[in-house]
């Protein structure tokens, strides 16, 4: 979709405009100006932006249209957009540096990473050195560039990352 320059729904008293982004495919604004989404609210509390995915959604932020300014990624983040300052209203909040991108932007494009799911794991064969690991999950009819397992040698080590070994598969 391409916004023309300026303010493309402008938020009174009157009426109301919330863009919802709910896991999409992939959705790609631009502009001829910054604040691609060309929003423009009278109140800072009023949120008309919404980032909602199931998994996480990848946000691409650009100068133009083909030079990428940064990118970022979040879950569930409720906006506040007026030209070209976003505000975190709820849900997870954004860096100051990821809401600059969003207002900076001549180009903003929107996708849904969805994460396979771990569907079993088995390990077989423990010997002292090795073990016969197999997993199954679902990767949404994607098929995978690369997997990644990280192992732990304790459930105490879970979830820290200094403590883990990487399978690449």
């Amino acid at each position: 979709m391409t916004i023309a320059s300026g303010p493309m729904f402008d938020l009174s008293s009157n009426n109301q405009f919330n863009l919802n982004l709910l896991d999409p495919k992939k959705v790609d604004f631009s502009g001829t100006a910054q604040g691609t989404l060309g929003l423009l609210a009278n109140s800072t509390a009023v949120e008309n932006v919404s980032l909602l995915a199931s998994n996480r959604m990848k946000v691409e932020s650009y100068s133009n249209s083909s030079a990428k300014l940064g990118t970022f990624d979040a879950t569930e983040a409720r906006l506040n957009a007026n030209g070209t300052v976003y505000r975190n209203l709820g849900g997870e909040q954004l860096s100051s540096t990821n809401l600059k991108l969003l207002g900076s932007s001549y180009r903003l494009v929107f996708e849904s990473i969805l994460v396979p799911k771990i569907l079993s794991t088995k390990v077989e064969d423990q010997t002292d050195n090795s073990a016969k690991l197999s997993v199954t999950s679902e990767n949404f009819e994607s098929p995978a560039k690369e997997v990644k397992y990280l192992l732990f040698n304790s459930l105490e080590d879970t979830g820290t990352l200094e403590r883990r070994s990487i399978l690449r598969m």
